[in-house]
């Protein structure tokens, strides 16, 4: 079942995201933190412009997804976009079509906010199974994000 979530689901989600990014490939440089992560959402959580849903399978959260309203998305144009922010299921449960009902529905709510589309940070998606959903839904490579640490 796709629902909103509530505030007493936060830590589960921060613990969905911990456990995803630990398999990605900027995990061993930049942790991910659970803390900053519950702190973010808390903060905007009663936003217009957040939508965070949680999938749940037999009573427990397996999945979660926070996307947002990202504005001006071009400093030459006054665009709106939708921003993915996480969407992530744990290990066992991806495959099973939740993760693509949450798509669903956040992309549903994009459309009634009138943005002009939605973003993902691709980089965090390439590869598996993500990276296939989203091209076969029609997400398209718009642009390569480049990145250099000057800490």
């Amino acid at each position: 079942m796709i629902r909103l979530a509530t505030h007493a689901d936060l830590p589960v989600i921060a613990e969905i995201g911990d456990e995803y990014w630990r398999t990605t490939r900027m995990s061993g440089k930049y942790p991910f933190s659970p803390k900053a992560c519950l702190e973010w959402v808390s903060e905007r959580f009663d936003i217009d412009g957040l939508l965070v849903l949680v999938s749940e399978i037999e009573g427990k959260i397996q999945g979660a997804l926070i996307g947002c309203i990202h504005a001006p998305w071009c400093a030459f144009a006054r665009w709106e976009i939708a921003q993915l922010v996480m969407w992530v299921m744990r290990p066992l449960k991806r495959g099973a079509a939740e993760g693509v009902r949450m798509l669903q529905r956040f992309e549903s709510w994009a459309r009634e906010k009138g943005v002009i589309g939605i973003g993902a940070a691709h980089g965090v998606f390439a590869g598996g199974g993500a990276e296939r959903v989203l091209t076969a839904r029609g997400y398209e490579y718009m642009e390569t994000a480049v990145f250099k640490e000057i800490r």
